[in-house]
């Protein structure tokens, strides 16, 4: 193998492992400042109420897409993944995939009933500890299985697809209550560090390298949009820190309901931040996933 070559892995990896790393920090910093700290309780809650009110407005989508997801979303994505790593005769990768799915489905079960609680901080909802999102979970192993074992002529068309399903059910989830913004970043870090881990580093042919090319190109504009919901985001957690008028009629969760409910633009604000830094995080981190089988080598080698 030439020094160029073992370069270009070498780099590969680090990314990789860094990329894995910062996945680790999302879900311990989501876990830290919207779990364990009241301002955040009440900013998870007022994304989910404004983003809930808000949705009224439209036809029920998030509801079925929720109740069909596992017969129309996730067993066909898993069926398809497996289904091409047979026929492309990658064993290997195939196990890995399915080992993936499994690990971070297990992991997230483990943290959320196991290891993680939510404390009583004054923000009350009929759910308990959710953090992380298992339907979350489910979804973003399944669209990167996918990913994963796609030849490099499909490689690019799965990303897009599966960086699709995954934003729409993470939202739907908040959307129809089942879960707050916090538990469906937590379940995309989890997923990232097994999915990046796991998928082998393979070096491309020149349809990997120009899909990479163009993959490169909506990157910068995700981490833009992530960058703008997160500010959004972090302006609100800071008000709702401060508390001023927002909790006046003495139970804060019905405050943070009739925010929602009367579109304050402070509940506009935070539900414009959370569909922003939701859709970004989970191009990039699709992408980054796609990107190890995207090497712009034209060497065929794989790197097991």
């Amino acid at each position: 193998m030439s020094s160029g070559v073992r370069s270009s892995l070498t780099a590969g990896y680090v990314r990789r492992f860094s990329a894995a790393f910062l996945a680790a920090l999302l879900l311990v910093a989501c876990y830290l400042l919207f779990v364990r700290t009241r301002a955040g309780q009440a900013t998870d809650t007022l994304a989910m109420f404004a983003l809930s009110d808000l949705n009224r407005s439209f036809a029920p989508w998030d509801q079925v897409l929720l109740r069909e997801w596992y017969l129309f979303i996730l067993l066909p994505l898993i069926a398809v993944a497996v289904i091409v790593a047979l026929v492309r005769r990658r064993f290997a990768l195939g196990a890995r995939m399915l080992v993936m799915v499994v690990a971070a489905t297990v992991t997230t079960q483990v943290l959320k009933h196991l290891v993680l609680s939510r404390p009583a901080l004054g923000i009350t909802y009929y759910m308990t500890n959710s953090f992380p999102s298992g339907h979350t979970t489910a979804a973003g192993a399944a669209a990167v299985a996918l990913v994963m074992v796609a030849a490099d002529r499909w490689r690019e068309v799965a990303t897009y697809l599966s960086a699709l399903v995954l934003w729409m059910v993470a939202l739907a989830v908040v959307v129809a209550r089942w879960h707050r913004p916090s538990d469906v970043f937590a379940a995309i870090g989890v997923v990232a560090v097994f999915a990046l881990l796991l998928s082998p580093l393979e070096l491309g042919g020149e349809r990997g390298k120009r899909a990479l090319r163009r993959g490169r190109i909506f990157t910068p504009f995700a981490a833009a949009i992530a960058l703008v919901g997160v500010v959004m985001v972090a302006y609100c957690y800071y008000q709702l820190a401060k508390g001023g008028n927002y909790f006046m009629v003495g139970s804060a969760t019905a405050d943070l309901s009739q925010l929602a409910k009367i579109r304050h633009p402070l509940a506009l604000m935070l539900a414009g931040g959370t569909v922003l830094s939701l859709g970004g995080v989970c191009w990039i981190f699709v992408f980054e996933v796609a990107r190890a089988g995207m090497r712009p080598q034209k060497s065929s080698s794989l790197i097991r």
